[in-house]
């Protein structure tokens, strides 16, 4: 005769397992997205930033040549474009364009924005996993869809 203590069942069943199996991948599906989003705005965040200061740097060149000519070349001297960017400066003598382009592979790539000596600013171009570029974001720096 067997002893009592050993019939009794120990450890989880095949049905527990995979009820929890459900629920990591119930939330796997909500959070993952959700964190790649998240990062991908950290990784653009660097980009208005650098543009206003760029900006600025173009006005205190205007401000003491009274043109605009010579001023990209001043300014990206001294501040250099952030890593996984590239900018696109256009200048002639009374006006400028700027474009800063998120060049690394990934999530953001594509997302550019641009920036005037009229302080117009304007979200160019999103990523295609992110669709259009919102009517909102026509004058204004967006970094999220």
């Amino acid at each position: 005769m067997r002893p009592r203590l050993a019939l009794l069942q120990s450890g989880f069943t095949l049905i527990e397992l995979m009820i929890i199996v459900a629920i990591v991948g119930i939330l796997s599906a909500v959070a993952v997205p959700v964190y790649s989003d998240y990062v991908a705005r950290g990784r653009l965040a660097p980009g208005p930033t650098y543009l206003a200061d760029f900006r600025l740097r173009m006005e205190a060149f205007y401000q003491d040549f009274a043109t605009y000519t010579g001023a990209c070349a001043v300014a990206q001297a001294a501040l250099p474009t952030p890593a996984d960017f590239t900018l696109t400066c256009a200048e002639a003598a009374q006006t400028y364009l700027l474009t800063l382009r998120y060049s690394a592979a990934g999530i953001p790539a594509g997302t550019s924005w641009t920036v005037n000596q009229l302080n117009q600013r304007a979200t160019t171009a999103f990523p295609a996993t992110w669709g259009a570029v919102p009517p909102a974001c026509a004058t204004e720096w967006c970094i999220s869809k």
